[in-house]
């Protein structure tokens, strides 16, 4: 079975490490096999904000964006 520690925390209303969290767990007669973070490798993901949507002037088919980072 899958668990989030995100939804165990707001279930036990507390933060807890994840090692900790997988002892008691282990001590409650669930033993976890592995923790996995869902978000290693996704650090080179930019995520923006479409701002601004035209035509192309030189293509019937093209759209020029206009997009914001947040870095400028």
């Amino acid at each position: 079975m899958n668990v989030s520690r995100k939804w165990l925390e707001a279930f036990l209303g507390r933060a807890l490490d994840p090692a900790a969290m997988a002892e008691r767990l282990a001590m409650l007669g669930a033993p976890v096999d592995d923790t996995v973070a869902l978000h290693a490798g996704l650090e080179p993901i930019v995520v923006a904000l479409v701002e601004e949507v035209r035509p192309h002037p030189n293509a019937d088919r093209l759209r020029l964006c206009l997009v914001n980072d947040g870095s400028a």
